[in-house]
C-alpha cells in the first residue's frame, strides 16, 4: 500500500518495490481466484512501518513542525487516489448495486472516507474473506484505513521517545526501541487473546494489529546490523519470497490471522529486506517492471478490490471465471496507472504546495472532504428512498389492496430493515455471550407468560405472536441468542458456537423456574442437505413438558441457497427466478409430527410458505424473506392467524 518517507539514491533497496508489487498482486489473485486472504496486507505493514521508522531515523530531533510536515505530506500521497476509489466506488455502486444494498453500502462509504472502515467492520464482525455477490465493494479500505490510524500514532511516539530520551538522557533510538517492543508483546499477547473471543473482530482491530507495525519499525531500526554475504542474502530473499507467495495456499489464514500464523508472512517479508540491505539482489523482485509497478501497488490494491465485486454483482455469482479474473487484474491495473499519474503525483509534487505548508494542509483537507462530500450526497438521496418506502408500507399495512406506489412490500430499500423487533442489539445475544437475556413484548406485565426461545429463526415468529398477546392478554418473554438453536444438550456440529452450550442450559433451567403457560420455538433443522429433528430438542421438549410446560415446535422456515431480495433486486420482472421447488428444501413429511409428547404440539406452515409445491420469495407484492432464510416481518404478521389454535389449546392446558 502507500509508503511515506524517501530513502536516498544510494540506500534504495529495489527489493522493497518488487516486493509491494508481489504483495499487491497476492491480495488481488487469492481474492479473486481462491478467495482467500494471502498474507499480503500484512506485509504492506511491514513495510509501511519500515520506510516510516527510516524516514524518522533520518532527523536528529522531531519536532512539532516535522511532525506536521510528516501528516501533510502522507495525506498528500493517500488522499488524491484514496478520493477517487472511493467517489467512483460510490458512482458505480448506485448504478450497479441493488437498491436492497444501499442503507448497509453508504455507511462502508462514510466510514471508508473518514479512514475507519476497519471499525465498521469490527463493529459488524463481519468475515472479510466470506465473500459474495453481496460483499461490500468499500470492504478494501479496512487496511488503509488501519494504516492511516497508524500512520497518525506512530510519529506521536516517535516524538514522545525522542523527548523522553533527552529528559533521561539516553540514546533516542534505543528509547523508541524499548517502547516499540513493549508495544509488539502486548499487541501481539492482546491478538492471541482476541481471536479466541472473536476472530472476526480481532481481523480488523487495531489493537490486535500494532504488533505487525511496532514489528516493522522495529526491523528498520535494526535490520542494518544484520551482515551476511551477498549469495546468502539472495538465496534467502528468495526462500522468503517461495514461502510468502505459497503460505496462504496449504493454510486458511482467514481464521488464524493476526495470530501466530501472521509471523509468517511479517518474518519472511523482513527476511527480504534484510537481503535487499545485504545487496542480495533478490530475482524477480530486482526485475525492472516489478520495481517500477511498486508505484502503482498502493492504487492497485484499492481499485482490484470494487473491480471484483461489481463484476460478482453484474454476473451474478461470487465465483470469478478466468477471462473474468485476469480483465479485473488488468482493469485495475490501468486505472492504478491513470489515477497514480494524473492525480497522485501531480499533487504530491505540486511545488506551490511545497513550499507553503498552510496552502497543502488547506488542498489536503479539500481532497479528503470530496469522499464524505459523495457519500453524503449518496446518503441524502438513499434516505429519501428509504422514508417513501417506510410510508409506502405503512400505507400497505392499513390497506394492502389500495396502495400501489410500489412494486413490493416492504419496498426493496428498506427490505432488511423490515425485522422482528427482538433482533436489535439488546434482545438478541451475540455469539459470545453466554448467560441469558430476556426482553418482554405483548401485554408487558401479564399474568400469562409465553417463552419464544432458540436462535433467529425462533425469534423470527414475534411479529406473528404480537398480535395474539394483544387479543389473548399474555406476555411474551424473548429468549434468543444468533447462531444457537434450543436444545437440551450441547451438539458441536449444529452449534457453531461454543457459549451455546451454557446458554442453552441456563435458558432451560430459566424456564422451568419460569413455569411459563407455553413455550414456543423450532422444530425442524436443516442440515447437510435434510430437514432432521435432533435428539437434543426432543430432550429439552420432554424436559418442559414433563413439567407441565406446553411446547409448540413449529417446522423451519426455508433455507435458500442465495440472499431473496438481493436477487428479486435483479429480477424484478421475473422474482420467481429466486426460489425454489419445495422437495429441493423440504422432507415430504414433517420430521417433527411424528415426535409424540404430552403438551407438544407441532405446527406446519410449509404449504404457506411454498404453495403449489413451490417456495417464492414473494406472495402476491408482499416479499416473504429479507435475505436467504429470515421472515420480514410484514410476512409473519400474516401468519398469526395460523398460531392462534394452537396457543389457545396451549393456554387452556
Amino acid at each position: 500500500m502507500v509508503t511515506s518517507g524517501n530513502i536516498k539514491p544510494s540506500e534504495y533497496l529495489y527489493e522493497l518495490q518488487g516486493l509491494r508489487t508481489i504483495a499487491a498482486l497476492m491480495v488481488a489473485v487469492y481474492h479473486i481466484w481462491f478467495q482467500r486472504v494471502s498474507g499480503g496486507v500484512d506485509v504492506f505493514f511491514v513495510v509501511a512501518a519500515f520506510f516510516m521508522t527510516r524516514s524518522f531515523m533520518k532527523r536528529d530531533a522531531i519536532s512539532h513542525t516535522s511532525l506536521i510536515a510528516y501528516y501533510v505530506s502522507t495525506a498528500r500521497r493517500v488522499f488524491p487516489v484514496a478520493a477517487l476509489v472511493i467517489i467512483a466506488t460510490v458512482i458505480a455502486s448506485m448504478v450497479i448495486m441493488p437498491k436492497t444494498m444501499w442503507q448497509w453500502e453508504v455507511k462502508h462509504a462514510l466510514y471508508s472516507s473518514l479512514f475507519l472502515e476497519n471499525w465498521r467492520l469490527y463493529k459488524d464482525a463481519t468475515n472479510y474473506l466470506a465473500q459474495s455477490i453481496t460483499t461490500s465493494p468499500f470492504q478494501q479500505m479496512w487496511a488503509l484505513s488501519l494504516q492511516m490510524q497508524f500512520y497518525a500514532a506512530f510519529p506521536l511516539l516517535f516524538f514522545a521517545g525522542c523527548w523522553l530520551a533527552k529528559k533521561a538522557n539516553v540514546s533516542p533510538r534505543s528509547l523508541t526501541a524499548l517502547l516499540l517492543a513493549v508495544i509488539l508483546i502486548f499487541s501481539f499477547a492482546f491478538a492471541i487473546y482476541a481471536i479466541n473471543i472473536n476472530q472476526a473482530k480481532a481481523y480488523f482491530d487495531p489493537r490486535a494489529r500494532a504488533w505487525e507495525f511496532a514489528f516493522g519499525a522495529l526491523l528498520a531500526i535494526y535490520s542494518r546490523r544484520i551482515i551476511i554475504s551477498p549469495r546468502s542474502a539472495r538465496w534467502m530473499g528468495l526462500v522468503a519470497l517461495a514461502i510468502l507467495l505459497s503460505f496462504a495456499r496449504f493454510f486458511d489464514v482467514s481464521k488464524l490471522f493476526p495470530g501466530y500464523a501472521a509471523i509468517v508472512p511479517l518474518v519472511a517479508a523482513a527476511a527480504i529486506i534484510v537481503a535487499a540491505e545485504n545487496k542480495g539482489n533478490v530475482p524477480v523482485l530486482t526485475w525492472r517492471l516489478f520495481v517500477k509497478a511498486g508505484d502503482y501497488s498502493f492504487a492497485f490494491y484499492l481499485w482490484h478490490w470494487p473491480i471484483l465485486c461489481f463484476t460478482r454483482t453484474l454476473a451474478g455469482r461470487s465465483a470469478v471465471q478466468p477471462i473474468e479474473g485476469i480483465l479485473i487484474i488488468v482493469s485495475a491495473a490501468i486505472l492504478a496507472y491513470v489515477s497514480t499519474r494524473l492525480a497522485e503525483v501531480p499533487f504530491r509534487r505540486n511545488r506551490f504546495l511545497s513550499q507553503r505548508q498552510g496552502a497543502a494542509i488547506a488542498a489536503c483537507l479539500l481532497v479528503g472532504l470530496a469522499g464524505p462530500s459523495a457519500t453524503l450526497a449518496w446518503h441524502l438521496q438513499t434516505k429519501s428512498l428509504v422514508t417513501e418506502a417506510h410510508q409506502a408500507l405503512s400505507r400497505y399495512k392499513q390497506d394492502p389492496a389500495s396502495e400501489l406506489s410500489s412494486a413490493f412490500y416492504p419496498a426493496l430499500v428498506i427490505a432488511k430493515d423490515d425485522r422482528s423487533a427482538n433482533f436489535d442489539d439488546r434482545c438478541f445475544q451475540a455469539t459470545q455471550q453466554e448467560s441469558v437475556i430476556t426482553c418482554n413484548f405483548g401485554e408487558k406485565g401479564a399474568k400469562t407468560k409465553v417463552v419464544l426461545v432458540g436462535g433467529s429463526h425462533s425469534g423470527q415468529w414475534l411479529p406473528a405472536l404480537e398480535p395474539l398477546a394483544q387479543k389473548y392478554h399474555f406476555e411474551i418473554v424473548n429468549m434468543t441468542k444468533m447462531a444457537c438453536f434450543f436444545m437440551a444438550y450441547d451438539v458441536p456440529e449444529l452449534n457453531r458456537h461454543a457459549s451455546c452450550a451454557k446458554w442453552n442450559s441456563a435458558a432451560l433451567s430459566k424456564i422451568l423456574d419460569m413455569k411459563p403457560d407455553a413455550v414456543v420455538t423450532v422444530g425442524t433443522i436443516f442440515y447437510n442437505g435434510d430437514e432432521s429433528v435432533p435428539d437434543a430438542y426432543v430432550e429439552a421438549w420432554k424436559q418442559l413438558t414433563q413439567q407441565g410446560i406446553p411446547v409448540i415446535a413449529l417446522r423451519d422456515t426455508p433455507r435458500f441457497r442465495q440472499d431473496l431480495a438481493y436477487c428479486i433486486d435483479l429480477n424484478e420482472d421475473n422474482p420467481d427466478a429466486c426460489g425454489e421447488h419445495k422437495a429441493q428444501i423440504y422432507e415430504a413429511d414433517n420430521p417433527a409430527s411424528a415426535i409424540v409428547l404430552p403438551l407438544l404440539q407441532t405446527v406446519d406452515l410449509s404449504d404457506k410458505h411454498c404453495p403449489r409445491e413451490f417456495c417464492g420469495p414473494i406472495e402476491g407484492r408482499m416479499l416473504r424473506y429479507y435475505d436467504s432464510n429470515h421472515m420480514t416481518a410484514t410476512y409473519a404478521r400474516t401468519l398469526s392467524h395460523h398460531l392462534e389454535r394452537p396457543l389457545q389449546e396451549a393456554l387452556r392446558n
